[in-house]
């Protein structure tokens, strides 16, 4: 079976994603990520670094180095997993966790929590498009 990891915050920066990034490295994964979920493989919720973390120069031995660093990331994962009512460990098929975070992120209020120290948000179309 092919899977995909996926950290929980990441299900809302793929939606948001249109070809911006950390690096050129960054970017090119991120597509091929974004590639493998549109054939709807199961996604496999970690705790940790997964598969567009490995090629992001903000992660210094699988821990994230960005603004608020690996606290505030997994505080972000904490909050999209609570809000979407699945855990880490969880297995599930990309389009119905695109279907979930569609339904319950619908206002940017939803996302302040995730979204907050973003520096991608106010260029983001995911984030932009809540009410």
């Amino acid at each position: 079976m092919i899977f995909v990891k996926l950290r929980p915050h990441h299900l809302l920066c793929i939606e948001g994603f249109i070809g911006n990034g950390y690096s050129d490295d960054f970017v090119s994964n991120m597509k091929a990520v974004i590639e493998k979920l549109n054939k709807n493989p199961q996604v496999l919720l970690v705790d940790g670094c997964d598969e567009i973390c490995r090629k992001c120069p903000k992660n210094i031995n699988n821990m994230c180095s960005s603004t608020g660093g690996e606290d505030e990331v997994k505080k972000m994962d904490g909050a999209v997993l609570k809000a979407i009512g699945f855990k880490s460990g969880d297995c599930i098929d990309y389009s119905n966790l695109r279907k979930v975070v569609n339904e319950i992120f619908l206002k940017k209020s939803d996302l302040a929590e995730i979204c907050g120290l973003c520096s991608w948000k106010d260029s983001c179309p995911f984030y932009l498009s809540r009410e």
